[in-house]
């Protein structure tokens, strides 16, 4: 969480420990109320249901923290699997909600089905508390038929969920009567085009734990955040609802009100001054000396094919790695003639070197379904491990 020459000053006291076993959401709304008026004397640190309280304690005990923090909260370890314990102030957290409603159609009721103990989840209470509405504490499915009309409804979705709605005609006419803000992975522009067809109300949403959940929604910046590249196109975030914002320094004794977090995606700006975040850094695929964006090749593939896949980087003795598409579940196996039809029709499209050495269906990983981890994003490591030991042992 923080360094040993860390720039804060750190408190080891207890935090408040907060199990997310889906009885928690009464216990939430009464500290996030008293965190933001000022009247917690610890910060929260929320964790997944089968987190043992005391080793959570051990562990802060250990570590510290920042004078000034209200949230502790781990991140999903997208690339070291584990995850960090990220601090962040009620400054922060109060400055993202307000960006939030301003972005949006003001304050309203959030559903609140979202993990706690992941950011996305915890900001559908902070938003709740501010606009004086109680989150509700239900499904989507069951939501949808009880929007109310004279108040924003919002759900906050991932992209699989939208597949979902959109699977359902039921579904996607109740869903006409809430916001949708899909976030937790990309959403490829044909999934965002079937949304808007199907006239469905639907923001993207960009953002991490380090910056208090989404703080790009349609591409644009909210609130105070700036977004800056570096040449190679490495995305970082500036502003209040950044970690470290009112958070107390060892250097000036004072709390920055606002902060800068360098993440480890990918970005280019667009003509129109958009933001797209092109993947994780870590994602990217080295072959021949030439860097592949898996989120290129798997948007290229379903404006192609109609398929979704999941592009991850193998071994590869010639190349030192090169790219293998998984095809989404229900997929047969491609006949030699079609794959190869794809596979070249995605290198006239992006370059030569781009087209996936392989297009697999899913099912041949051994999996029915994408693997998701509990925040509900498709689980990439585990794909990426079973794709490894699948083109281990043999199978070109």
């Amino acid at each position: 969480m923080t360094a040993p020459d860390s720039p804060f000053v750190l408190a080891y006291d207890d935090p408040i420990v907060v199990v997310c076993d889906g009885s928690e959401l009464p216990a939430v709304e009464d500290y996030v109320r008293a965190g933001l008026a000022g009247e917690l004397s610890a910060p929260l640190f929320m964790v997944g249901p089968n987190v043992d309280p005391a080793q959570a304690h051990a562990e802060i005990a250990h570590a510290g923290y920042p004078v000034g923090t209200g949230l502790l909260m781990r991140t999903s370890g997208s690339t070291s699997g584990t995850g960090t314990i990220v601090p962040l102030s009620w400054h922060s957290l109060r400055t993202s909600a307000h960006a939030t409603h301003q972005a949006l159609y003001g304050p309203g009721r959030w559903l609140a089905d979202l993990p706690l103990h992941h950011i996305a989840g915890f900001q559908t209470i902070v938003r709740s508390v501010l606009a004086g509405v109680a989150p509700l504490h239900q499904s989507l499915t069951e939501v949808l038929p009880s929007a109310d009309a004279s108040q924003p409804t919002y759900c906050s979705v991932v992209p699989t969920q939208l597949r979902r709605i959109l699977a359902d005609s039921r579904l996607t006419t109740l869903a006409r009567s809430v916001v949708l803000l899909v976030g937790g992975a990309a959403t490829p522009s044909s999934l965002l085009a079937q949304t808007h067809d199907a006239g469905l109300t639907v923001h993207t949403s960009y953002g991490m734990t380090e910056t208090c959940g989404g703080c790009v929604y349609d591409g644009r910046p909210i609130g105070d955040a700036v977004i800056e590249l570096t040449d190679s196109g490495q995305i970082s975030i500036t502003g209040a609802m950044v970690t470290g914002a009112g958070l107390l320094t060892a250097s000036a004794q004072s709390c920055p009100l606002t902060a800068t977090y360098h993440t480890r995606d990918h970005g280019r700006f667009n003509a129109d001054g958009t933001l797209s975040v092109l993947g994780r850094i870590d994602d990217a695929i080295t072959t021949g000396g030439l860097t592949i964006i898996p989120h290129l090749v798997e948007e290229k593939l379903e404006q192609l094919t109609g398929m979704r896949a999941i592009v991850v980087g193998v071994p590869d003795q010639i190349w030192g790695e090169s790219a293998v598409a998984i095809l989404e579940p229900g997929v047969s196996p491609l006949s030699g003639g079609a794959e190869k039809q794809i596979r070249d029709r995605i290198k006239h499209s992006l370059g030569t070197g781009w087209q996936p050495r392989r297009l697999v269906p899913l099912a041949t990983l051994g999996y029915d379904s994408w693997p998701l981890k509990d925040s509900g994003k498709i689980d990439r490591r585990a794909i990426t491990a079973a794709a490894r030991l699948y083109f281990s042992c043999g199978n070109s």
